[in-house]
């Protein structure tokens, strides 16, 4: 019986242990001057243990640039990032920006974490396209679904981007879809759960853009995806179906013991 009793106090004990996390926020300033986008961001470790390799990526104007990489960034310690991009060449209206952080926790596990915003060059303009985006939740696989609403009365050609983080990846990240006068239409992407671990959610976000009189329209929808742990045969998620062969197998060395007395 001795035997059982210790088995049990050692899945006990393991329930009990707590992990450190990080928690990586982050904002930028934009600037828009002289033909030049400027990115002015700052990353904050909110978290209970150090984050590692910290770098900002931000893609924006149609190129993709990154910022040092900072080999450690302390409990509330904050860390910036300017990036510039030339924007001489293009039209009024408005553009997106992405930007993603990188970083690793101590053992060197790569993390990442993305959030968007908008430049005007010239002239703010405001989308009559209208676009929402699903939740998901994945163990391997997935589907995310973008809705659409075209609110003109006109027909809309649009470019649609999907925006993942690292840890997940799609073979079908860009779409064009022409939308009908007054239409809805909902496009599907594909997701594959990459280097993410169980437990884990992630804000992804759909970039919608057109082109109208000379001018640039962009609008957002963002979501969640969560990873979950793949169900069973039996629909009963594999911690619980562990936990009850275990009570079983002391329940049996129980039985043994008493039997022999």
């Amino acid at each position: 019986m001795k035997i059982a009793i210790y088995f049990l106090m050692l899945l006990l004990v393991a329930g009990l242990v707590n992990a450190s996390y990080i928690s990586i926020t982050s904002n930028a300033k934009i600037e828009v001057a002289n033909g030049t986008l400027t990115i002015r961001a700052n990353v904050t470790n909110k978290g209970d243990e150090s984050a590692h390799n910290v770098q900002v990526w931000v893609d924006a104007a149609g190129e993709s640039k990154s910022g040092e990489i900072f080999d450690r960034v302390g409990i509330e310690q904050t860390i910036s990032t300017v990036l510039e991009f030339d924007i001489s060449e293009l039209g009024k209206g408005r553009y997106p920006v992405i930007m993603r952080v990188d970083y690793a926790d101590a053992n060197l596990y790569m993390f990442s974490a993305l959030t968007s915003s908008y430049y005007v060059v010239k002239e703010n303009v405001n989308p009559d396209v209208f676009a929402s985006l699903s939740e998901l939740e994945i163990s391997k696989t997935g589907t995310i679904k973008l809705t659409l609403k075209n609110l003109a009365d006109k027909e809309r050609p649009l470019n649609v981007k999907l925006a993942l983080p690292k840890e997940l990846s799609s073979f079908n990240t860009e779409q064009r879809v022409t939308l009908s006068p007054k239409s809805e239409k909902t496009i599907n992407f594909e997701i594959d759960r990459f280097s993410a671990l169980i437990g884990s959610t992630y804000v992804v976000y759909a970039i919608v853009e057109y082109d109208e009189n000379d001018a640039h329209y962009t609008t957002f929808a963002q979501n969640f995806v969560k990873v979950v742990e793949k169900k069973s045969i039996f629909n009963i998620p594999p911690g619980v179906l562990i936990a009850v062969v275990a009570v079983l197998i002391i329940a049996f060395i129980a039985l043994q013991f008493k039997k022999k007395k």
